[in-house]
């Protein structure tokens, strides 16, 4: 796209520009305008006019910043400003706080990170740029929420293998100085906390905050294959991040419990046509399948019977633990598109020992329709449209490993 090639450049179009180029895929940013915002938090505005704002101020951040910031990444801190905020016309409503009604939008950095998702990646975008960009969207209110709670040097490092934290710190430089608010100069402070903390615990550049960790643990464990060194790295970050252990050797020393015999559990998340029977058949042979649908017609002879989601839940859970306690490597073949969904074998897996892999697909709308429509068990169009509109795109931390297929 040609404004893509421009903002690579160098060039600082204006959000209505990049309005213009986006509006037909990302159809949320009609209703940016009709948006409303709480007057003391906002009082420049509708959603749109705050945008704007924004737009402006991520090119006076980049040029202020004491780091030239130019091509894909630019691309990326340029779109994830001027799309921050789009999922506030999915969630904006009224609330009281403290005896007042307030207009607030909760949950929108996450939702609107989910529509990206399914959505962005047509228009050419190379994957790491879309992984910026998502990751500024679904995480630009971090910095504040680790500041307002004095969070610890585990924190930073969790937010740090999600997001690069230079970014977040110039969006919401941005954000903050984008708008019109009684307490702009405070915010920005803690915009500013957030550099400093981020730098003190080394983890404000780009770089992976467990690279020395995965050294470690590679160098430990040389005579162990790939996949076990990755589940010792993924079980040393996640208690890391839960204040369990503080060094890399704690885990090693624990692994001796678990990295000779356990299963590897991948949890498929996508929705209907998106290919992930074809992936399993290509690239877990010999796993164990719990299938959703194959349970149900296994049950009713009908696998898209909604009827006994009770009763398909409840074996769905007794065949997987079967498989975990065996210690047999096992796929959960669902959609999995809402987080509470697959936090069910989630959870069954970190119970029982296992290796967790997420396997993410990220496809669109009009592709999954094309597929869909192929299948020998197709599901109803609106199904389909309500997978998408309810979809909750998983994050890194949900699991010990994440792949995205694209």
């Amino acid at each position: 796209m040609r404004i893509f090639d421009d903002i690579r450049s160098g060039a600082s179009p204006s959000f209505d520009t990049i309005f213009e180029a986006l509006r037909s895929t990302l159809p949320l940013l009609d209703e940016l305008e009709g948006t409303p915002q709480d007057p003391d938090w906002h009082a420049e505005g509708n959603v749109r006019i705050h945008t704007g704002m924004v737009v402006d101020e991520i090119y006076r951040a980049l040029d202020e910043y004491d780091r030239d910031i130019t091509g894909e990444e630019r691309l990326a801190v340029v779109l994830g400003a001027a799309l921050h905020d789009i999922g506030k016309p999915l969630t904006t409503s009224e609330a009281e706080i403290e005896g007042r009604v307030r207009i607030v939008a909760k949950r929108h950095d996450d939702r609107g990170r989910s529509y990206l998702a399914y959505r962005l990646h047509t228009q050419g975008l190379e994957p790491a740029t879309l992984d910026m960009i998502l990751a500024i969207v679904g995480h630009h209110h971090d910095p504040k929420r680790l500041i307002r709670r004095s969070s610890g040097p585990e924190r930073f490092r969790r937010l740090a293998r999600l997001a690069s934290l230079e970014h977040l710190y110039l969006t919401e430089l941005a954000d903050m100085r984008g708008r019109t608010c009684v307490d702009q100069a405070e915010q920005l402070d803690i915009v500013e906390y957030f550099r400093i903390a981020a730098e003190q615990h080394a983890v404000f550049g780009g770089h992976d905050p467990y690279h020395a960790w995965r050294e470690e643990i590679d160098e430990t464990l040389t005579g162990h294959d790939a996949r076990t060194r990755a589940y010792v790295l993924g079980a040393a970050r996640r208690a890391h991040e839960a204040g369990e252990i503080f060094v890399a050797a704690e885990e090693v020393a624990k692994s001796y419990g678990y990295r000779e015999a356990y299963s590897h559990l991948v949890v498929l998340c996508g929705p209907s046509g998106c290919g992930k029977s074809t992936w399993v058949a290509e690239h877990a042979p010999g796993y164990d399948i719990v299938s959703l649908d194959e349970l149900r017609a296994e049950l009713s002879g009908d696998p898209a019977d909604q009827s006994m989601n009770g009763q398909v839940r409840q074996l769905s859970k007794e065949r997987l633990k079967q498989s975990l306690r065996a210690h047999r490597d096992v796929v959960w073949d669902a959609t999995n598109l809402r987080r509470d969904f697959r936090a069910l074998p989630t959870k069954l897996g970190y119970d029982y020992g296992a290796f967790v892999t997420f396997v993410v697909f990220q496809t669109d709308l009009a592709t999954s329709r094309a597929r869909n429509a192929k299948r020998e068990r197709s599901v109803p169009d609106i199904a389909l449209q309500r997978q998408f509109d309810s979809a909750e795109f998983p994050y890194a931390d949900e699991a010990h490993e994440l792949l995205v297929v694209r």
